[in-house]
């Protein structure tokens, strides 16, 4: 199993970094080819000219070895399109090689850019489409002509005028039936209108409980709500909801705008993700925990007065799970500072640290 870090060091120029891979159990440096994939669907796998839909491999010829880790720069041709990415999955392979592709995912680094480097935007036109054929014009239609020559009508005899009375004596005696049925049998206009209080009120329909649309989780409406510059409450709001919604790494964009605006929540919510005492593959955007990148985020949050964080810091550090020397020292002042803020775990762990220390005395 591999596993891949980026940083851009000191010596590095704006827009370059450096990719460390460790796991390859290389005796000698090799090129690689490597492709980087962005969460969600949309043009995923990163080209020469940008995002595009198919898997594309990425050739790296200028290599290194550091140790037994393989050490290769990354420039403005990747980093300019990596730089608004949280998190990155990157498949490796060596040329010629029979292996299997491995693949890790780790958290992208913030890159200082040369803005004299920036690749040009690509513009695929779409395909020309061609002209349709003009329609033929449509053929006049024919002239009407009758066949045969329309006589004209007749004018009515004097015996068919003579029937006209006979017929209107018929109707208004119809018409007089039919009135005095209806006032008999009580047939409307005759019927007995009922009175509004013996008429008992409607049954009133029940309301329609309203549709509910299932709400959309996507990278897509991330960059929608992250271009509207939402409040930091608002955005810690929003990454919790997509945590709780089983999409950390979707959490880990929107927690990242808040972490970079100085919160100390958010950066306390991205070292839970590192942390190794709560890491967990559903809640973490990383394939692994990492105690010292856990370190980092939580002494953000700790600086910035979050009791919390103090404990969480110190307890990472106090149990010795960190890779500085003074680790174990420095846990046990954050955990006193978080005792002082009034945090009752803090002061627990001290008391079984103070415990342990005195018995081995």
């Amino acid at each position: 199993m591999i596993r891949i870090a980026a940083a851009q060091e000191e010596s590095d120029p704006n827009g370059w970094c450096r990719l460390r891979i460790e796991g390859l159990g290389l005796s000698a440096p090799r090129p690689v080819e490597l492709y980087f994939k962005r969460g969600g669907e949309r043009q995923p796998f990163l080209t020469e000219q940008g995002w595009q839909q198919a898997m594309h491999w990425l050739t790296f010829n200028d290599t290194r070895l550091d140790g037994a880790d393989l050490v290769l720069p990354i420039g403005p041709a990747q980093t300019w399109f990596l730089s608004d990415v949280a998190t990155i999955e990157i498949g490796l392979r060596l040329p010629g090689s029979s292996a299997e592709p491995e693949s890790a995912r780790l958290a992208w680094p913030k890159i200082i850019l040369d803005a004299n480097a920036r690749p040009p935007a690509v513009v695929v036109p779409p395909p020309a489409e061609e002209a349709p054929p003009p329609a033929p014009a449509p053929e006049p239609p024919p002239p009407l002509v009758a066949d045969t020559p329309i006589a004209p009508l007749a004018d009515p005899s004097p015996v068919g005028r003579s029937k006209w009375p006979w017929i209107v004596a018929v109707i208004v005696l119809a018409a007089a039936s039919l009135l005095g049925a209806a006032y008999l049998k009580h047939w409307p206009p005759f019927a007995t209108v009922p009175s509004a209080a013996s008429v008992p009120p409607a049954a009133t329909p029940a309301t329609a409980p309203a549709a509910t649309s299932a709400r959309v989780f996507s990278e897509d409406e991330v960059r929608k709500f992250l271009g509207a510059n939402p409040a930091v409450p608002a955005a810690n709001d929003e990454g919790e909801a997509y945590l709780k919604a089983g999409h950390p790494d979707l959490a880990l964009l929107i927690y990242r705008y808040a972490q970079r605006k100085g919160d100390a929540a958010a950066a306390k919510a991205i070292g839970r993700m590192y942390d190794p005492t709560t890491y967990s593959k559903t809640t973490s955007a990383f394939d692994a925990s990492n105690a010292d990148q856990a370190a980092t985020y939580y002494e953000q949050a700790a600086k910035a007065g979050d009791v919390e964080a103090e404990f969480l810091l110190g307890r990472l550090m106090a149990k010795g799970l960190t890779s500085q020397p003074d680790g174990v020292e420095r846990g046990v002042v954050w955990l006193q500072r978080a005792q002082q803020g009034g945090n009752s775990e803090a002061a627990q762990l001290l008391t079984q640290i103070k415990g342990g220390s005195g018995s081995g005395n």
